[in-house]
């Protein structure tokens, strides 16, 4: 997918930069060789750049508003789900490089210093936004070694991959011994983090059937293991994904038993939330995972 990105930006810049020389030449032959306005212009009457802007805003519609709403991203193929963010931005990219290096090109050919020099600084900044939208796109290539607790719990190596050491403890408890960077490159996990689709292209290829809770679900009728999105003081509402190992329930005589839920976190290892607790950060959303010991 970089690769693709990089070169669908590549060739755009190049298209941009060629239609910019032979339309220089048009409005040059024309006698209006130092006005920018002309060339603009002539570029945005032309039918066929029209039908092109029709065509791009519709399909970057299609891919926005499933990238935007789960429901319908559920509806897509597992590997469309898995890339769907770098979909989104390759028609942004290509029509941003475009446009760009059309304008360079165009302001470079006018005998104005003034806007050779505008061009030039709006290339570098629209560049240095382009590539920090790159890198977001990007998958994460991970730690070289896991970061484990003593008892073999996984544990993320940065601030964005909590959802990949979960899934590797999740294949892990399945008999498949994955790292948190193989789940990474499985996931498609970026400097931005996960996606729901990248989860589930990532279990599907795993071969680890699952199931996504509904909002209303408490807690207690959760099916351990499940990948559990909650909230986290420092980054905010479901921004944090646990595993949800065991739901114990303590009998005690006479008295109902005591529930609590075993955690594994890829922050802090394993612990115990009581039900209050989890419900305080826990709003519904799960990933039940049909591992090997129950299915």
């Amino acid at each position: 997918m970089t690769f693709l990105i990089v070169t669908l930006t590549t060739l755009t810049v190049a298209i941009g930069s060629f239609v910019a020389i032979l339309q220089w030449r048009t409005v040059t032959n024309n006698g209006n060789g130092d006005d920018l306005g002309p060339l603009l212009r002539s570029i945005a009457g032309q039918p066929r750049i029209r039908v092109a802007g029709v065509i791009l805003a519709v399909s970057t519609g299609l891919v926005i508003v499933p990238a935007l709403e789960d429901r319908l991203c559920r509806l897509l193929p597992y590997l469309v789900q898995r890339h769907l963010f770098a979909f989104l931005w390759l028609p942004v990219l290509a029509t941003i490089s475009g446009g760009f290096s059309y304008l360079l090109v165009a302001a470079i050919l006018r005998k104005d210093r003034q806007s050779h020099f505008l061009g030039v600084a709006a290339t570098v900044v629209i560049g240095l936004v382009l590539l920090q939208t790159m890198q977001a796109t990007v998958t994460w290539q991970g730690s070289p070694t896991d970061l484990t607790t003593a008892d073999g719990i996984v544990l993320q190596s940065s601030g964005f991959s909590c959802v990949a050491a979960c899934v590797a403890n999740v294949a892990r408890l399945d008999g498949k011994p994955l790292t948190e960077s193989k789940a990474a490159q499985l996931l498609g996990t970026s400097t931005s983090g996960t996606t729901n689709g990248g989860l589930r292209y990532a279990l599907h290829d795993l071969q680890i059937p699952f199931r996504e809770t509904s909002r209303s679900l408490p807690a207690n009728e959760l099916s351990p293991p499940a990948i559990l999105s909650i909230d986290h003081p420092a980054t905010g509402p479901e921004s944090h994904a646990v595993l949800l190992r065991q739901i114990h329930a303590e009998k005690r005589p006479l008295q109902p038993p005591v529930i609590s839920f075993e955690i594994w976190d890829p922050l802090r290892g394993a612990y115990f939330l009581t039900p209050q607790e989890i419900d305080t950060v826990w709003h519904g959303a799960a990933f039940e995972c049909r591992i090997q010991e129950n299915r």
